[in-house]
């Protein structure tokens, strides 16, 4: 987290996951997120906020893949979008 002032703060978020099956298989996937963030209010940590981001990643689906037999065990994504958050 960068915070250029007590409104405007820029994200960087990873993230990881491996699910390992019992039948045989696993699937392993990544993504990273950069986001630009106005808060609304009280500070930089605070909400409601305004969030615009980038989220890329790949998933390896080698165990859904066998069990719908299909050919496709690699799937790219790529999002772009805003959102406001708010906490209650």
């Amino acid at each position: 987290m960068y915070f250029w002032n007590d409104v405007h703060s820029t994200w960087l978020e990873a993230g990881y996951q491996r699910v390992d099956y019992d039948q045989g298989g696993d699937n392993h996937g990544w993504k990273l997120t950069l986001s630009q963030n106005i808060a609304i209010g009280m500070g930089p940590e605070f909400r409601p906020m305004l969030r615009f981001y980038v989220t890329g990643g790949q998933v390896d689906n080698e165990h859904t893949a066998k069990v719908n037999n299909t050919k496709d065990q690699q799937l790219d994504s790529l999002n772009v979008g805003g959102m406001f958050e708010a906490w209650f």
